[in-house]
């Protein structure tokens, strides 16, 4: 199972504080702060998994959620807003409402990745 998790936020103490828990835990993670730079991600990489807020740099993460979508990776959405919620994309995505506790992030991340608490 690939443990790699992409992130997509923009804030950088949010983007920071999950990425050292989830190295913490075993998981090694890539952090996108741009819609750009997530998209790029995705090309040669294998995630195991993502986490996306609904805006990066103040647009929308749909087009990120389709990218992994098309490709199966489970994705969370870990967000202070609902201001996508709506969108297709996101249905059936866990969503984790900010500000958030760290071993809950963890735990959607586990379920997402099919991976045993």
């Amino acid at each position: 199972m690939q443990r790699l998790v992409l992130i997509g936020e923009d804030e950088a103490l949010i983007a920071l504080g999950m990425e050292a828990h989830l190295n913490d835990l075993g998981f090694s993670v890539h952090a996108a702060t741009t819609i750009n730079e997530a998209m790029e991600a995705l090309n040669g990489r294998h995630f195991g998994a993502a986490i996306l807020d609904f805006d990066v740099g103040g647009v929308g993460t749909a087009p990120v959620a389709e990218a992994l979508r098309s490709r199966g990776i489970p994705f969370v959405i870990c967000s202070g807003s609902s201001s996508d919620k709506s969108a297709d994309v996101f249905a059936n995505a866990e969503t984790i409402s900010k500000p958030y506790l760290a071993e809950h992030l963890a735990a959607a991340v586990r379920r997402a990745m099919r991976e045993v608490e």
